[in-house]
């Protein structure tokens, strides 16, 4: 029979997931398998009705960019997992046992600031991402890590809560520097994403 894999991604205007569908689908073609790729645009409900279709049309097993926010009921999920049904999840859920595929966030993190560090900055920003994401607690984490193996010391007014998507970036951005004199502007920023 004809054999595929869901992937459910966050957002298509994110370049990001375009890599990621990229190397999946060409992974899953070399072994006899479609690649079906569907967006949630972060919409909780529509990542719950993507995965109802999915397992109605047979898929074999799904690749999940989770929508985290604070009000997601992860349910389907834990149903999931209930009827073994297989998936791998591209987010750490704190409180749900799942094959997982990330990078290291706090290294990665931790290898951007120190490069500012290192290139002579003195005064760097950090624009986080959501609360509820770990993704953005472990690229917080990563910051600390690298201002405490420098000089310069850390407070906590260099994180500047931010969100994950173009429009974020832009509203806080303008807002951050517009609030700011010019003597009092940091020299360089790093970013949750490449949206951000």
């Amino acid at each position: 029979g004809n054999k595929s894999i869901g992937l459910i991604i966050k957002e298509e205007g994110n370049p990001y997931y375009a890599d990621v569908i990229s190397g999946a689908r060409a992974f899953a073609s070399e072994n006899g398998y479609t690649l079906v790729v569907a967006s949630s645009e972060g919409e909780y409900d529509s990542e719950q009705e993507i995965v109802d279709v999915f397992k109605s049309k047979d898929v074999d097993g799904l690749i999940i960019v989770p929508v985290l926010d604070s009000n997601t009921d992860l349910s389907y999920l834990f149903d999931l997992k209930r009827r073994n049904f297989p998936f791998v999840l591209l987010e750490e859920i704190r409180g749900i046992q799942a094959s997982l595929v990330d990078i290291d966030n706090v290294a990665a993190s931790k290898m951007a600031a120190s490069y500012l560090i290192d290139s002579g900055h003195q005064h760097i920003v950090h624009f986080a991402g959501p609360e509820y994401s770990m993704h953005s607690e472990e690229r917080v984490r990563g910051v600390r890590k690298a201002f405490s193996e420098s000089p310069l010391a850390f407070n906590d007014d260099l994180i500047v809560p931010t969100g994950a998507h173009l429009e974020d970036g832009y509203k806080v951005g303008k807002s951050y520097f517009g609030s700011l004199s010019s003597d009092d502007r940091p020299s360089a920023v790093i970013c949750y994403n490449d949206l951000v």
